[in-house]
């Protein structure tokens, strides 16, 4: 008998766990950057789908300044999405973004960028519904050579919260770093060069509650438990 009900008590739990565990999946779709709001800079302009080797291949760019000595060889920022297929994780995992390179040239002193405000859009299929557009303000501190540039932003960012079905989902953008364990508030960026790094979030929600149908499904798997020892035990 005692084998018998841990046999379907095992049975239960495992359902529950499992039907918890799918509630959980989320599925990022697409990313998507968009610059803005530049402040001072000569020559500001913003390259739109520049074809790199990372991610969805297409990057957005802020470029700004006079090149020196190549007038066309200007600084800037640029912010490509992960790619396609759909990256799926769960509740509280950490999950890469995008990435941030900086285009760190000889320009003409006067004639950079002091900040840039970057607008990303997430797009999730599962749940659908779950998407937003997080605003962010870079500080640019184009230093004079050979020191290198610095790119500040705040380790932490504001979350924003999604009803969708009923479940709060929080979206925590974590910050910048190569891993989600190495995260900065400055992205140093060597002078002459293309450096990147990259953007992590996270999403959580409220503790979990097993959805109706599975405490259903878990509580007639006990009443039947219970009847069963009932009967049992009569005999």
């Amino acid at each position: 008998m005692k084998k018998v009900l841990l046999k379907w008590g095992l049975i239960g739990t495992v359902l529950l766990f499992s039907f918890a565990s799918l509630a959980q999946a989320l599925t990022l779709s697409g990313v998507d950057g968009t610059w803005s709001n530049n402040v001072g800079g000569s020559n500001v302009n913003f390259p739109i789908g520049v074809a790199i080797g990372y991610g969805n291949g297409l990057e957005d760019q802020v470029r700004w300044g006079i090149g020196s000595p190549t007038p066309s060889l200007q600084s800037g920022l640029g912010f490509t999405g992960i790619s396609p297929p759909a990256s799926t994780f769960n509740i509280g995992d950490d999950f890469e973004i995008g990435q941030l390179r900086h285009f760190n040239n000889p320009i003409q002193s006067g004639s950079q960028a002091s900040a840039v405000d970057l607008g990303i859009l997430l797009t999730f299929t599962d749940p659908l519904g779950l998407n937003g557009t997080f605003a962010f303000t870079f500080a640019i501190n184009e230093t004079p050579n050979p020191a290198p540039d610095i790119i500040t932003f705040p380790l932490a960012y504001p979350p924003q919260t999604f009803d969708i079905g009923g479940i709060d989902y929080t979206l925590h953008l974590l910050g910048f770093g190569n891993s989600p364990s190495t995260l900065v508030s400055q992205f140093i960026s060597p002078e002459e060069s293309t450096n990147s790094t990259r953007l992590w979030g996270e999403i959580t929600t409220p503790a979990a509650v097993p959805e109706p149908a599975t405490m259903l499904l878990l509580g007639s798997g006990l009443i039947g438990l219970a009847g069963f020892a009932r009967r049992r035990f009569k005999k």
